[in-house]
C-alpha cells in the first residue's frame, strides 16, 4: 500500500487529514486534462472516523496559469445541497523536489447529465424542469456569492444515485468585477470561455466583462431546450453555433407537445424564450424569478408577467389632475433633459455631428453656459474629425489641437492616435502616451482600448497584462455600443480585436465582417485592413479594397498601391499615389519618392523610373525627402539607412568645396549609422560610414 496523506494548513487545528493510495485501481474515479481524480477520505485525527473525498492530483507539467485556476476553483467554497463542496487546495513536494498539487472536494456517487442524456436522448418535461430547478438552486447560491458559473453544461451537472443534483466544476468560474481572474484564464490570449454551444450572446462575442448572472441563466435556457427535445438549438461549426447564438431566435416550435395540457406547453416555451432573450435585460434577472416560473408550470399554472395594479384606476382624479398640470409644466424641462440625455449618448458612441446637432436644439430649450461651451467645442471636435477621417491630417491635427484647449478628451485620443502611427505629425510615442492618459484622465474610453494595447504588447512600456485587462474591460463597453449605433470607426477597432484576440476570442471571420460592415461605410483604415487580409489569398478583392482605401486618402494604403504599380512598371501612375501618401508625411513613402529623385549616385532602377515619369534627378530635393522620412518615423530603419547613405554622399561631394559643412554631414550620418540594427546584409554601407575616417 502506498498511502498518501496530505496535511492542508488552514485545517491544522482542526486535526484532519486526507489520504488516499493511487495503487489501487478502484479508488481512481476518472481522469482529464489537469490530472487524476482518486476517491480518498477526509480522516479525523481525534476520532479516526473519517468520510469520502475525491482528490485530484494535478499533473506535473501544468502552467502556471492553470494551477492558479484550480487554485480559484478550489477556493469557492459553498455550502449548498446542490453545489459540490470544494475542501481544499494543498501543496507537497515531490521525491525529485518539485511542487505537487491536489484539489480536495465532495466525492459524488452518480453519473453526469450528459452521461443521462446519452442513454436517453431527452427527459419527460416534468423531469426536465425538476433538474433544471434544481440546477438553479445552486446556481442562485453561487450567484450569491458573488461567482458567475460560465460553464452550464450536462457534463458539469451531477445526477446523484441518492436523488441529489450538484453543479460541479467551477474551473472558469468568475468572481464578478474582479478583473484579474479574467486573465488568468485567459480571455486576452484569444480562448473561449465557455463552451459555444451553451455560450450566452456576450460570452460568444467575448465580452467577459458583461458576464454576469443572467449569462448563466441563458445557459440553463439552452440546457433546458436540449433535455426537452434531445438536441441542441444551434449547430454546425463552432462559428456557425456562435452566429446563431448572436443572430437567430431559439428555435422554441421544435419543442415536443409534451402534455395535452396547453398551458404546460405553452409555459414551458415562454420560459425558454425568457432565459435565452439576447438582450440581458430581458432575461430572468436572476435565478430565483426563474425558479418561480419553472414552479408555476410544474403546478399547471401559467407563467406570465404580473397584470398592472388594480389600485392605479383607484387614484383620485384631483391626484390625476395636479400630476397632468406637474407634466404640462416640465414639459420643457424634460424635453431639455431627454436631448441632452441624446447628446451625450452621440458622443458616447463617437457621433459628433449628431451630438452638437443635439446639444444646439437642447441650448434652444434652454440655454446653458456650459451646454454653449460644449457646442464651441464641438463645432471644432466635429472639423477636426472629419479631416481625420479623410485624411487631412495636419489640417487635423492644428484643429485637435484647439479642441483639447478646450478640455475634449476625444481630441486627446486622435492626438495620440497620429502621435503612434507618424502620420501627419512626427511618430513619437512619448508625446501619445502623454496625449492618450490624459484622454483617459478625461474619461475617454476608446484610450483605455489603446492603453490595453500598450500594456498586453509591452509597446514602449513593460508588459502587464492585469493592467491591459482592466483598460480592455473599460473599453469594451463603449466599443460595443458604437458598434450597436454601426460607427464604423468602432466597427473597425471591434475587428482589430477579433483579429489579434485582445479582449474577445480570436476570430478572423468575425473580424471580416467587423472590416467589412466599417470599409461599406467608406472607413478607409478597415478598408486597408480587408487588403492586408485578402491579398494572399483572393487578390482581385484585396486590390479593389486597395483602391477604395487609396482614393480615401489613407496614406498606407496609397504608398502599397503606388509600390504595386510601380513593381509593374505602370511608374508615373504608382510614383503619383506615392507623391500623395509622402504629402501626408508617411515615412515609407517619404522614403521612396527621395530614392527617386536621387542624381549623382542611383540604381539603374531609378534611372528608368526618372525617364519614364520625366522627373528630374535632385539631391537636395532627395535629401529633404530622406531627412523628414527621419523625422516623422524615427524606427523606421530603412528611412535611417537611406537618409545617412544620402547625408554620407553629400558630405563626400562637399569635401573640397566646403570642408566645414562636409564635417557636419559626416557626423550626422555617423550618428544615423549607429542607431541602425546591425546587419550588413540590409544595410551593407552603415560599416562603412561608420569606419570612415575624415
Amino acid at each position: 500500500m502506498a498511502v498518501i496523506k496530505l496535511q492542508s494548513d488552514s485545517d491544522f487545528k482542526s486535526e484532519i487529514h486526507y489520504e488516499f493510495d493511487p495503487e489501487i485501481k478502484s479508488s481512481i474515479l476518472g481522469k482529464g486534462g489537469m490530472g487524476i481524480v482518486f476517491k480518498g477520505k477526509l480522516v479525523h485525527d481525534d476520532t479516526g472516523k473519517f468520510e469520502p473525498v475525491a482528490i485530484k492530483a494535478l499533473f506535473k507539467d501544468l502552467s502556471e496559469d492553470s494551477i492558479q485556476r484550480a487554485q480559484r476553483e478550489a477556493s469557492i467554497k459553498v455550502t449548498h445541497e446542490n453545489v459540490i463542496r470544494m475542501y481544499d487546495f494543498i501543496e507537497t513536494i515531490d521525491l525529485d523536489n518539485k511542487p505537487k498539487y491536489h484539489i480536495i472536494s465532495e466525492y459524488l456517487d452518480g453519473e453526469t447529465l450528459s452521461g443521462l442524456l446519452k442513454k436517453n436522448k431527452s427527459l419527460v418535461w416534468d423531469e426536465s424542469l425538476e433538474i433544471t430547478k434544481k440546477v438553479l438552486f445552486g446556481l442562485s447560491m453561487l450567484h450569491e456569492k458573488g461567482y458567475v458559473h460560465r460553464d452550464i453544461d450536462p457534463s458539469n451537472v451531477m445526477i446523484c444515485r441518492d436523488g441529489r443534483v450538484k453543479l460541479i466544476d467551477f474551473g472558469i468560474a468568475k468572481q464578478v468585477n474582479v478583473y484579474h481572474d479574467e486573465f488568468q484564464q485567459g480571455t486576452i490570449d484569444g480562448k473561449f470561455i465557455g463552451k459555444p454551444n451553451y455560450a450566452s450572446p456576450e460570452q460568444a462575442k467575448g465580452n467577459h466583462w458583461l458576464t454576469n448572472a443572467t449569462s448563466d441563466i441563458y445557459s440553463v435556457g439552452i440546457l433546458l431546450f436540449e433535455l426537452l427535445t434531445g438536441k441542441l438549438p444551434y449547430n454546425g461549426t463552432t462559428y456557425e453555433v456562435i452566429k446563431g447564438h448572436l443572430e437567430r431566435a431559439i428555435p422554441i416550435n421544435e419543442l415536443p407537445l409534451v402534455s395535452e395540457n396547453k398551458i404546460i406547453s405553452d409555459g414551458l416555451k415562454y420560459i425558454i424564450k425568457k432565459a435565452t432573450d439576447k438582450v440581458q435585460d430581458q432575461r430572468y434577472q436572476t435565478a430565483s424569478d426563474f425558479i418561480a416560473d419553472i414552479e408555476k408550470v410544474l403546478k399547471g399554472k401559467r407563467p406570465d408577467l404580473p397584470k398592472a395594479n388594480k389600485l392605479f384606476y383607484m387614484i383620485p382624479v384631483a391626484v390625476l389632475f395636479a400630476v397632468g398640470i406637474f407634466m404640462y409644466l416640465s414639459h420643457s424641462n424634460q424635453a431639455y433633459i431627454k436631448q441632452i440625455a441624446q447628446a451625450n449618448t452621440n458622443l458616447i458612441v463617437a457621433k459628433y455631428s449628431d451630438a452638437l446637432a443635439d446639444y444646439k436644439k437642447a441650448y434652444s430649450i434652454q440655454s446653458s453656459g456650459s451646454i454653449g461651451n460644449k457646442i464651441k467645442m464641438l463645432e471644432i471636435l466635429t472639423q477636426a474629425v472629419e479631416r481625420y477621417v479623410n485624411s487631412d491630417y495636419v489640417k487635423a491635427d492644428s484643429l485637435f489641437q484647439i479642441a483639447a484647449e478646450m478640455n475634449s478628451s476625444d481630441a486627446y485620443y486622435y492626438m495620440g492616435e497620429m502621435s503612434y502611427d507618424g502620420i501627419g505629425v512626427p511618430k513619437d510615442f512619448k508625446k501619445g502616451f502623454s496625449y492618450t492618459t490624459k484622454a483617459v484622465e478625461l474619461g475617454n474610453r476608446l484610450a483605455d482600448y489603446r492603453l490595453g494595447l500598450i500594456y498586453q504588447n509591452g509597446v514602449g512600456d513593460s508588459i502587464d497584462r492585469d493592467k491591459a485587462l482592466r483598460y480592455f474591460d473599460q473599453a469594451g463597453r463603449l466599443i460595443d455600443r458604437g458598434v450597436d449605433a454601426n460607427n464604423p470607426e468602432l466597427q473597425y477597432v471591434k475587428g482589430n480585436m477579433y483579429l489579434q484576440g485582445y479582449g474577445v476570442p480570436k476570430n478572423e471571420k468575425l473580424a471580416l465582417e467587423f472590416y467589412e460592415k466599417a470599409a461599406a461605410q467608406n472607413y478607409s483604415q478597415a478598408q486597408f485592413q480587408l487588403y492586408e487580409i485578402l491579398k494572399n489569398s483572393d487578390k482581385n478583392t484585396a486590390m479593389q479594397w486597395l483602391n477604395k482605401s487609396a482614393e480615401k486618402g489613407y496614406p498606407k494604403a496609397q504608398y502599397e498601391l503606388g509600390s504595386s504599380l510601380i513593381g509593374q512598371g505602370k511608374y508615373k501612375e504608382g510614383v503619383e499615389w506615392s507623391k500623395k501618401a509622402a504629402d501626408k508625411k508617411y515615412a515609407p513613402a517619404l522614403r521612396q519618392i527621395g530614392a527617386i529623385y536621387q542624381d549623382k549616385v542611383k540604381p539603374e532602377e531609378v534611372t528608368i523610373i526618372q525617364l519614364a515619369t520625366g522627373i528630374k534627378g535632385n539631391d537636395s530635393i532627395a535629401y529633404k525627402y530622406f531627412k523628414d522620412a527621419v523625422e516623422y518615423d524615427m524606427d523606421y530603419p530603412n528611412g535611417r539607412y537611406a537618409f545617412a547613405c544620402k547625408t554620407f554622399e553629400l558630405a563626400k561631394n562637399l569635401i573640397k568645396t566646403n570642408p566645414k559643412k562636409a564635417k557636419e554631414y559626416f557626423e550626422l550620418a555617423k550618428r544615423i549609422a549607429r542607431s541602425l540594427p546591425v546587419d550588413n546584409q540590409l544595410y551593407p554601407y552603415a560599416s562603412q560610414i561608420l569606419t570612415y575616417n575624415y
